[in-house]
Parts: C-alpha cells; sequence; structure tokens
C-alpha cells in the first residue's frame, strides 16, 4: 500500500475529507446496508479500510465494532465508538498490533491484538479496498483468518469506468476475473450485486460471500493442477 497512507488524514482534515466522502460514497454505503439489513448485525464485526468508521456509523450502536486501517486515526476523527487498528495492510499479519479505541460501552480499551481473535469475527467488510493494494491476496488470507467459519464476507470494487489509483486491474476487471479469484481464496459467493447511483457517487461491485476452509478452493485450472500433484518433474515440463 502507498506508504503516504499514513499520514493521509494530516494532509487531509478530518472535517473536509468526511464531507467528501459522505457526498460521493455515502448514498453507496446507504443503499449497501438497506440491502443487506446491516442494522440487525450484532456481535463482532471488522471493517478493513474503514477509515474513519462511516460503514459504524450505519451500523447499531451495540456492535463490536473494529477497523483495521493502513492509516493512523486520533479518537477525534472517529466516527462512532469502535476500536481500531494502525496496520499495513499489504504485508503485516493483522493480530499482531496493538488495538484501541471505545468499545460499544464507550469505556476506553486498549489491548494487544492477538490470536485469541483468530475466528472471532461473525461479519467482515472490505469495501473499496483491495483495488489499491499490492497483495490483495495477503489481504484476504488475513481477514479469512479472523472470521468464523461459514461467517459472511463483503468486499467491493469499482468498475473499470470509475477513476482509480488501481495496482492490479486485471484482477479486478471484468468482474468474472475477481470471481475466480474469490474461488480460489475459497470464498463462494451467495450474491452478486452491481450498485448504480441514481444522482452523485460512484458505482461498484458488491460481493457477499461464505468464509469456507481452504480445502474447498476452486482451482482454476483443475484438470491441469490435478495432474500436478502425482507427475515427475520430468512429467510435469510436458503437461
Amino acid at each position: 500500500m502507498d506508504p503516504t497512507v499514513s499520514d493521509f488524514y494530516t494532509k487531509n482534515p478530518a472535517a473536509d475529507y468526511m464531507a467528501q466522502y459522505e457526498f460521493s460514497h455515502g448514498p453507496r454505503l446507504d443503499a449497501i446496508a438497506a440491502r443487506y439489513d446491516l442494522k440487525s448485525l450484532r456481535g463482532r464485526v471488522l471493517d478493513v479500510g474503514g477509515g474513519l468508521g462511516f460503514l459504524g456509523k450505519r451500523l447499531d450502536p451495540s456492535v463490536d465494532y473494529w477497523v483495521i486501517d493502513g492509516a493512523e486515526i486520533t479518537e477525534e476523527q472517529r466516527l462512532c465508538k469502535g476500536t481500531w487498528i494502525k496496520a499495513d495492510l499489504d504485508h503485516d499479519e493483522f493480530s499482531r498490533h496493538d488495538a484501541s479505541g471505545f468499545g460499544p460501552t464507550g469505556q476506553r480499551d486498549t489491548m494487544r491484538y492477538t490470536d485469541r481473535h483468530l475466528g472471532s469475527f461473525q461479519t467482515a467488510f472490505c469495501l473499496e479496498t483491495l483495488e489499491h493494494l499490492f497483495a490483495p491476496y495477503h489481504c484476504l488470507v488475513e481477514i479469512k483468518k479472523l472470521v468464523k467459519l461459514d461467517g459472511i464476507i463483503y468486499l467491493s470494487v469499482p468498475p473499470i469506468s470509475v477513476w482509480h489509483n488501481v495496482v492490479y486491474p486485471a484482477l479486478l476487471w471484468p468482474p468474472e476475473n475477481f470471481m475466480q479469484f474469490l474461488g480460489q481464496m475459497a470464498l463462494p459467493i451467495t450474491d452478486f450485486w452491481e450498485y448504480k447511483p441514481t444522482t452523485v457517487g460512484w458505482p461498484a461491485y458488491t460481493f457477499r460471500c461464505i468464509n469456507r476452509p481452504w480445502s474447498e478452493k476452486k482451482l482454476m485450472f483443475e484438470k491441469q493442477e490435478l495432474k500436478f500433484r502425482d507427475a515427475s518433474p520430468l512429467e510435469c515440463t510436458n503437461l
């Protein structure tokens, strides 16, 4: 991820950024919240690349809301109660960082985020984030570690028509490419939705996935890959 992201909110005052973000992204977040009835979510919810907590504003206040983001976000900038972790989404193990924030009760919560949190999230979001990363595979691996088996993971990416800082466009577009990628990540898709704004804002592709074990990953070239399992090095060169 671009190293300048760590001081993004220093260069872009939160108040100014908040207004711009709500104008361009707010309608889409509202539509996602309505489509998937996010107000009914309970338990522990993870928001990777969640920034100031724009999605958290749209959840029930009783939710145990966690944000993992590459930027340093102060308590004054946070838009809702929650726990924030600063991590490099391209390289870090998310569970190896200090977590701090205000929990659902409003009490100060500072802790070492440890392996006891692995598999502890029922729901995770990674919205408009993967396209910015140098290692989207790594980020999804870390998300899979944190989400329970059969937990729900929501992902969204912009269409190619939207100007964006995208590292690997062929991974995301057309959507079928991204669908194949998710299959290889053992993240079967239960809902695919193309959001189209009626007035302002950006369109986006949204994928609702179930977190399944790696043993269920979908091979892209299944027949060829199965051959490699029992083939000798010499035989592999002729496949």
